[in-house]
């Protein structure tokens, strides 16, 4: 094998050149979609009841509503013995199935207490659903099997560690606005 060949072969094990590509075409359409790449791999640190840590793929940020903020991850999955695994999601078949803007947003709010609250800062954490563009399919179940069938299914594990980050960096714009 050549040295090219070597350096082609551990960098398509890697997920960085598809969330390159995808901050190119997030960067080369955000006339389209007011949304700008604001940071990549973005540290988020540890929560107060856990010790969770990790990176951010990209953060996102709106141009028009400067704190609106998107956290994408993004995955390139392979099995042990390289095949690429397949997502599949599911559509109902009974349905006309057809795309929507609508996705469940974190919404993070902070502020000092009023008068009739006592104590330091308050923050409140809610989940909504928001209008988005650009629209897209959405699926409630996903099929994706690992290779190790006693472990966490992978989409549920990656779900997961990316709720984890969304409250780190929410944590993290909190403390932001008490500064």
């Amino acid at each position: 094998m050549t040295d090219e060949e070597e350096t082609l072969k551990q960098l398509n094990r890697s997920g960085f050149p598809f969330q390159l590509r995808i901050e190119q075409n997030i960067k080369s359409t955000n006339t389209e979609h007011h949304w700008e790449v604001a940071t990549r791999e973005h540290p988020w640190p540890e929560s107060n009841d856990d010790s969770s840590s990790g990176f951010i793929d990209l953060v996102l940020r709106h141009k028009e509503f400067k704190s609106d903020r998107l956290v994408l991850e993004c995955k390139r999955v392979k099995s042990d013995d390289a095949r690429q695994l397949q997502w599949l999601f599911l559509l109902p078949t009974d349905q006309t199935v057809t795309e929507t803007n609508t996705v469940s947003c974190r919404e993070v709010k902070g502020g000092p207490p009023t008068r009739a609250e006592h104590g330091g800062w308050r923050d409140q954490r809610i989940w909504e659903d928001i209008q988005v563009e650009p629209q897209s399919y959405q699926a409630e179940f996903c099929v994706l099997s690992g290779d190790d069938q006693k472990r966490q299914p992978i989409l549920e594990s990656l779900c997961a560690h990316l709720l984890e980050s969304l409250d780190g960096l929410a944590g993290e714009e909190i403390n932001i606005g008490r500064s």
